[in-house]
């Protein structure tokens, strides 16, 4: 993935971190792209296959999870069941009050 690489290559951000916002229209970003519900599972998979080819152990990789502060408790909790059906543990969760403008 271009913008995945882009990242590693030209931020401070280390490689072991896959970065989750939920603005406060409920949409779901995973590094800075838009993400349906329903493909949720499959491009966090894509995230973590991609780490893991690039020998990051599944039990080193660390979730930034940012939510909005009015994002519905319900897409925060799909997202959670998600992760832990791909065995994601790290996570370093930021409430953000205007987390509608993140990647905008």
């Amino acid at each position: 993935m271009l913008f995945r690489y882009y990242r590693v290559v030209n931020s401070p951000f280390p490689d072991n971190e896959i970065l989750i916002e939920i603005n406060q229209n409920n949409e779901i970003r995973i590094e800075g792209e838009l993400i349906f519900i329903d493909n949720l599972y499959k491009e966090l998979a894509s995230q973590i296959e991609e780490m893991e080819t690039g020998d990051i152990p599944r039990e080193k990789i660390i979730t930034k999870l940012i939510v909005g502060e009015n994002a519905k408790m319900g897409v925060v909790s799909t997202l959670q069941q998600t992760m832990r059906k791909l065995n994601l543990r790290k996570i370093e969760y930021t409430p953000r009050k205007n987390a509608d403008t993140i990647n905008s």
